[in-house]
């Protein structure tokens, strides 16, 4: 078994996680940490999880007795104290314990400092399987733009500024970060295309009505239907958590799942239209570092993630 600890213990994307590990069958949960909370029973912070799992809340990190370590938002302090003082000094040193495997939702300076992988599989899975032991997570727009974009970028066929628009319930996403990771969607694309020189951007639209992200794009692509989804189907067809459609997927197809769901239209006047829809919690979130934690130990990617999607009521 995997001996698994969870940093920033109280926070959603911990209650998430912890919903899936308990049914995962290579994980042992050793620590579940928590600064505020030391002593308290788990299942007395995070829903669904009594007669699932009987730990209660840490504040040392152990991490010579550790696999892995998921690295989740800590409690805000001035002090950096108890465990959240530990996850620093691991992310600033990460060798100080070389087999132990790091996935880092924080996306920490640290982290990007110390040469960890960026956790999407449909662009970097070579690497994850191939003997890494950290990677932090992209954001959920960065998830779904780049599995959107890729196929036409490992064509060579971007060309020009691309805008986005993310389409997403209110405040899932904060608008502050969107010229951050609108850059590093561009930086990623042009590793992939080198050619390419335009950049990305993103504008936001909050839908009161909305149970996923959702991104659109319009865009020039010099290049028939036929062969257009030709391209998307032989880029992701190893893959397992993202599938092409012809018409755009309901939100209560993502939802409480790892899934990308893209539907390609061409126009007309030449444009490729675009839709891709995720759950943001859990694509960018949750599901996705277990995804990663799956490919760092060279387990099937599905294991654990056979989640059912929340339909409507």
């Amino acid at each position: 078994m995997i001996k698994t600890a969870i940093t920033g213990g109280t926070s959603p994307e911990a209650g998430e996680i912890l919903r899936i590990l308990v049914n995962h069958p290579d994980v042992e949960i050793r620590e579940i940490l928590s600064d505020t909370r030391q002593g308290l029973p788990v299942q007395d912070v995070h829903y669904g999880l009594i007669g699932e799992i009987g730990i209660r809340f840490s504040d040392r990190l152990h991490p010579e007795d550790l696999d892995a370590i998921f690295i989740c938002t800590t409690e805000d302090s001035e002090a950096k104290t108890g465990h959240e003082a530990s996850v620093d000094a691991l992310l600033e040193n990460p060798d100080s314990y070389p087999e132990l495997r790091i996935i880092d939702l924080t996306r920490s300076p640290q982290s990007l400092n110390n040469n960890f992988l960026f956790g999407l599989s449909e662009i970097y899975r070579k690497p994850l399987v191939r003997g890494a032991r950290r990677a932090y997570l992209p954001y959920p727009e960065e998830s779904a733009s780049l599995i959107a974009l890729f196929p036409l970028a490992r064509r060579l066929l971007l060309t020009g500024d691309i805008e986005i628009t993310l389409l997403a319930p209110p405040g899932r996403i904060d608008p502050s970060r969107l010229e951050m990771t609108a850059a590093g969607v561009t930086s990623h694309l042009r590793g992939v295309q080198m050619s390419y020189n335009g950049n990305v951007r993103f504008t936001l639209k909050e839908d009161d009505t909305a149970e996923a992200l959702r991104i659109k794009i319009s865009m020039p692509v010099a290049l028939d239907y036929p062969h257009i989804l030709e391209a998307y189907e032989e880029a992701y067809d190893d893959h397992n958590f993202t599938f092409i459609t012809r018409r755009p997927a309901s939100d209560y197809e993502v939802t409480g799942t790892n899934k990308c769901i893209i539907s390609l239209q061409k126009q007309a006047d030449d444009n490729l239209e675009i839709d891709a829809v995720i759950d943001g919690a859990m694509r960018g979130g949750a599901c996705e570092a277990v995804h990663i934690f799956n490919l760092l130990f060279g387990l099937h990617e599905r294991t654990g993630l056979a989640l059912k999607a929340n339909g409507p009521r």
